[in-house]
């Protein structure tokens, strides 16, 4: 049997197009196929431009990495918040209470999204959520 016939070079494969001419291809992936567009001096792609190549998944480790560094961020802005205020005492002594309290249930608050993020990214990296 005959390889098949390469692609003029007019013709720009997309990813999807070459995974499907692999044979590694889903069948969502074959009903979203872009349709072409001629505008009097070539045929384009409607859509996204697939100039930047195959975009493959970051590995588990990776995703791991990301929630470690994601952790040790929101506890860096802990310790910052623990070292660069006053404490509560005299804070309250100069009647600057209520701005110090702000600042910390916004630190608090920074920190539950970090944790909420680096939960998630945790789970992309064990497999069980989706990324």
């Amino acid at each position: 049997m005959p390889p098949p016939p390469t692609p003029s070079a007019f013709t720009a494969l997309t990813s999807s197009e070459r995974r499907l001419r692999a044979g590694i291809v889903s069948v969502k992936e074959i009903a979203s196929a872009r349709p072409l567009r001629f505008n009097g001096y070539n045929a384009q792609r409607v859509g996204a431009p697939d100039c930047l190549g195959d975009h493959l998944p970051m590995k588990n480790s990776k995703w791991i990495a990301v929630a470690i560094l994601v952790l040790a961020l929101g506890v860096a802005g802990v310790m910052f918040g623990w070292n660069l205020l006053p404490d509560g005492a005299s804070a309250d002594a100069k009647g600057t209470y209520a701005p110090w309290l702000g600042t910390w249930i916004l630190i608090w608050a920074v920190f539950a999204m970090t944790l909420a993020l680096a939960g998630y990214l945790f789970a992309v990296g064990t497999g069980k959520a989706r990324g």
